[in-house]
């Protein structure tokens, strides 16, 4: 059955404040993660200056009253799992619920992983989640399906990127976003997805499903491809690795890089735990494709109000590329700091301007 409403709300950014940034090292996995307001904002791929996911969030609803937006209501705390190590756990605390997020990606796949608790305080309270493709101004808008498998599994498309998600849903519906999406129908007055569409599209298109779970953990997986199959394949087989797993090797990847000088751990105050968080999210900002390609920041400013693609910050800015190449020199990596270099002397113009 089509979802009605389209196309939805206008395209929009997601929130310019961003809660933290992350990545695997190496060039195999070709993604990007933010988060804002305590969930999963925009996720980056197959490069760092385009956006392929808006977000992904949940909703705590039981019958009869209003849905808990656990982004928007919830009180967020966050923190690194590792030091130097981009990958994040949010606990969100709220007075009928308590959801722990823990965000990484997988270095081997174009995935994303995230491992949650849910503990709810009511006994008939259920978890949904709710996710959006970004839409790309100027395009007529992204496409999302219900994939009739069992567990079912969620697709959106946008354009020539595919995204999969996958878990432990008892129930999945796709809509247009706040038209008729998982919020909206859990807003209705029965606290339930009671409306199942299995297409959506073209427009501001958003997937959504029901937790199949009471309380307790469960693991979701995000597939990034260009064809259907390979987004489907790259999640189930994220998923199927197990959280534990992936997160071992995100860990282990990030520990073979470079470290910071020993002697500026000793001078920090800190033990040197402020300076390899600024050391590992300085790397994270370089291009997987395009060496020394490093973006001035994961954001728009004032995204949630901004329409206009032309206004963000996830691009190369010549000024910015000059202040991170000169900070890795400082923190020992040079060959980071040259790579800077080489790219923006290739892509210099001939009045000296760039590109």
């Amino acid at each position: 059955m089509e979802a009605p409403g389209g196309p939805g709300a206008p395209p929009m950014w997601g929130p310019g404040r961003k809660m933290a940034f992350g990545a695997a090292p190496g060039s195999r996995s070709k993604l990007w993660y933010t988060l804002a307001e305590g969930t999963l904002s925009e996720v980056f791929f197959p490069f760092l200056d385009h956006v392929a996911l808006h977000e992904l969030r949940f909703f705590a609803s039981a019958g009869g009253a209003p849905p808990v937006d656990d982004s928007a209501d919830g009180q967020h705390s966050i923190s690194w799992i590792s030091p130097g190590v981009p990958a994040f756990r949010v606990e969100t605390t709220h007075h009928e619920y308590r959801l722990t997020k823990e965000f990484f990606s997988d270095p081997e796949e174009n995935a994303m992983l995230i491992a949650a608790t849910f503990t709810p305080e009511l006994p008939d309270l259920r978890l949904y989640m709710q996710a959006s493709a970004h839409w790309q101004p100027g395009t007529e808008g992204n496409f999302a399906n219900v994939i009739d498998t069992h567990p079912p599994a969620l697709l959106l498309q946008q354009q020539d990127i595919w995204i999969c998600l996958v878990g432990p849903f008892s129930r999945a519906t796709v809509g247009y976003f706040r038209s008729s999406d998982v919020h909206i129908d859990l807003s209705d007055g029965d606290g339930r997805l009671t409306s199942m569409h299995e297409r959506a599209g073209p427009g501001n298109v958003s997937v959504g499903a029901e937790i199949g779970i009471r309380a307790g953990t469960f693991q979701l997986a995000i597939g990034f491809a260009h064809s259907r199959a390979d987004a489907e394949e790259v999640a189930r087989t994220s998923l199927q690795k197990g959280a534990g797993a992936v997160r071992q090797s995100f860990e282990r990847a990030w520990r073979a890089q470079p470290e910071i000088p020993p002697a500026l751990g000793k001078v920090s105050g800190d033990d040197g735990m402020l300076a390899r968080a600024s050391f590992a999210l300085l790397h994270c900002l370089e291009d997987k494709s395009h060496a020394g390609a490093f973006i001035a920041a994961p954001a728009a400013p004032w995204g949630e109000y901004n329409h206009d693609g032309n206004h963000v910050y996830h691009l190369v800015w010549p000024r910015d590329l000059c202040r991170i190449a000169t900070a890795l020199l400082d923190a020992g990596d040079s060959d980071a700091a040259l790579r800077a270099f080489r790219h923006l002397q290739s892509n210099q113009r001939s009045d000296g301007g760039w590109y």
